[in-house]
């Protein structure tokens, strides 16, 4: 793949539920994106840069050293480099891609994150936002006023349309610059370009209250065993820890408990990380994450009494298996991306 993304090669690619009830008159796909060819450095240069600097570029590396990387849902950075242009669906600020509907509408927005190092914050000026999709998995839906996504996400949104023209901004987390499209539902005069909507700083999703829609959550079952994960670095927000102890020779006991009892690969297991800051690369808003494991002692079971390995699995998951996006109801024959 290399730097394809950075020069646009990317789609979406919507899987439909024929399954879904899709509550909803119309629907349209949101792609944001961070550009700089043509603009500024050249992708291979960006590329090149972070290589000499360890992956970490002067802005951030000033913000991880004067500690103003503490705040923010991502710790106060949404990515290490400045781009000269943020998109929505290609366009930029001063010249928008646009959305038509009527007011009274149910919109669906399905949110997609296509940026190469740019988390986004998202709010549509004079509207609430009931979050019902995170990466295609069913949530129990929550109302919010923004969001943000990190690189690679996706949310999907229903949107009440009031009359009017509302400014879709997507802020650059920790940056300087947004992505903005519109909505249109009647007469109006366009925002400026550099509109802020107050929901951006209203209600923000909180990713670890997530959880699974009921129809697609599995059975309640405790783990077999819990790891704890320590992460550790020096510079950005992530604590050093104690990096010596994972240095030192294990305690000869330690080591014979773990020859007694070594881990079972075939056990449902949580894996718990008491440090885990909120970086993009790090946070995940599984929204099946908080429920118990699928575990493979069937497989084993099965194999125990005479009827064979049994079918292969993956290994043990931290919830429901992935949904297929779903199917729309609104088929009005109009094109789902905006102009």
């Amino acid at each position: 793949m290399g730097l394809q993304l950075d020069r646009g090669l990317y789609a979406a690619l919507v899987v439909e539920d024929p399954d879904e009830p899709g509550r909803y008159d119309r629907e349209a796909v949101v792609v944001l994106d961070d550009w700089t060819d043509g603009l500024g450095p050249t992708p291979q240069a960006i590329l090149a840069s972070l290589q000499r600097s360890g992956g970490m570029s002067m802005d951030d590396m000033m913000r991880s050293m004067t500690g103003a990387a503490a705040g923010g849902p991502l710790g106060g950075s949404g990515g290490e480099v400045n781009y000269p242009r943020y998109l929505l669906n290609g366009r930029p600020p001063e010249d928008p891609a646009t959305l038509s509907a009527r007011p009274g509408q149910r919109l669906r927005l399905r949110l997609i994150n296509a940026a190469a190092d740019t988390a986004f914050r998202v709010a549509l000026g004079g509207h609430r936002l009931q979050v019902t999709h995170s990466d295609g998995y069913p949530l129990d839906p929550v109302t919010v006023d923004a969001l943000v996504l990190a690189m690679g996400e996706r949310y999907d949104l229903l949107v009440d349309l009031q009359e009017g023209v509302y400014p879709l901004v997507a802020v650059a987390e920790g940056k300087r610059g947004q992505a903005r499209g519109l909505l249109r539902t009647g007469r109006g005069t366009p925002p400026p370009a550099r509109a802020r909507p107050t929901e951006l700083d209203g209600r923000l999703l909180d990713p670890a209250r997530l959880r699974a829609d009921p129809a697609v959550a599995l059975g309640s079952r405790p783990p077999d065993r819990t790891h704890r994960l320590t992460l550790s670095g020096g510079m950005g927000g992530i604590p050093l820890d104690d990096q010596r102890a994972h240095l030192r020779p294990r305690p000869p006991a330690a080591a014979a408990r773990r020859r007694a009892h070594p881990p079972d690969l075939r056990e449902p297991v949580d894996d718990v990380s008491p440090h885990a800051p909120a970086r993009p690369h790090l946070r995940h808003p599984a929204p099946h994450r908080q429920r118990p494991t699928q575990g493979h002692r069937d497989r084993r079971s099965h194999a125990a009494a005479g009827g064979g390995p049994g079918r292969r699995q993956p290994r043990p998951l931290g919830g429901a298996l992935p949904q297929p996006l779903p199917h729309g109801g609104g088929h009005d024959d109009q094109p789902r991306y905006l102009a």
